[in-house]
């Protein structure tokens, strides 16, 4: 349940920031719907407990972030996908839901994918499913995960695609601390936005793996800042240390700084 909290701090970071579907908050209000199975199959290892893990996550940002007062609904989509999209175009369309959340089920999640790419909307599934995926593929579960990486990299280039974020897969045994890091860390060097959790104890060691560097924070603020200076003068491009920064530089700067910002509002002193 923690997990999902972790999963909707980032959804709210990039809701505001529009990083990952250009989204726009119309109202004033970021809408954050919990699309669950409430009545069968995943009900006991998602549904209410979903649904308690968001206001978790919005309990912890105060109910605002960046000034924005957060909503959270919520609806059962009874493990249909028919059920599921009618209920996420009403969010999108007449309720300006901005980030849908949980959404247990493949059949539902991919038919609710293509409904939010359609919306520009925001997706936040709550896993790879890497552990099902190793089942089916008869491979063998390996640290370094070499065995499911051209699935994780096709993973994210279909995340991408969609301008969705993407979480890593579970890692599982709770006794390899060393292991967790690493997969952690490869998955953030693959292109991850987070990780999704089965123990209270993995939340730290993941939360150190995903949060941007105070290194990469300070170099993402001063690029911005060269790269608005040189707009200034006429330029489109600036050398910085010699590197070539151009605007595809300036909008992950700007990604790294508004999550690092919403990860330090979450961390603030009530």
């Amino acid at each position: 349940m923690k997990s999902l909290a972790a999963v909707v701090a980032a959804g709210l970071a990039l809701a505001v920031s529009g990083t990952a579907a250009n989204a726009q908050i119309s109202d004033d209000v970021v809408k954050i719907g919990v699309l669950t199975d409430m009545s069968s199959l995943y009900a006991d290892a998602t549904g209410k407990g979903s649904l308690a893990a968001v206001e978790m996550a919005v309990a912890d940002y105060g109910g605002k972030v960046k000034g924005k007062p957060v909503e959270v609904v919520s609806a059962d989509h009874q493990n249909k996908p028919d059920v599921g999209v009618n209920i996420a175009r009403q969010w999108f369309d007449v309720d300006k839901v901005d980030v849908i959340v949980d959404v247990p089920n493949s059949g539902v999640a991919l038919a609710v994918s293509n409904l939010t790419k359609e919306k520009n909307g925001i997706l936040l599934n709550s896993g790879a499913g890497t552990s099902d995926l190793t089942k089916d593929l008869h491979a063998a579960y390996t640290r370094d995960r070499l065995p499911l990486l051209t699935a994780l990299q096709l993973a994210l280039l279909a995340a991408r695609a969609s301008r969705l974020a993407a979480l890593d897969g579970v890692h599982l045994d709770l006794s390899d601390d060393e292991g967790f890091a690493l997969a952690c860390r490869q998955g953030r060097e693959l292109g991850f936005d987070g990780k999704t959790l089965i123990h209270p104890k993995q939340i730290e060691a993941a939360n150190t793996a995903f949060a941007p560097s105070a290194e990469e924070v300070a170099w993402s603020r001063r690029i911005i800042a060269a790269y608005a200076e040189a707009e200034r003068s006429g330029k489109g491009v600036v050398l910085v240390d010699g590197k070539l920064i151009e605007n595809l530089h300036i909008e992950n700067a700007r990604r790294v700084v508004t999550v690092a910002e919403a990860i330090a509002q979450v961390a603030a002193p009530r």
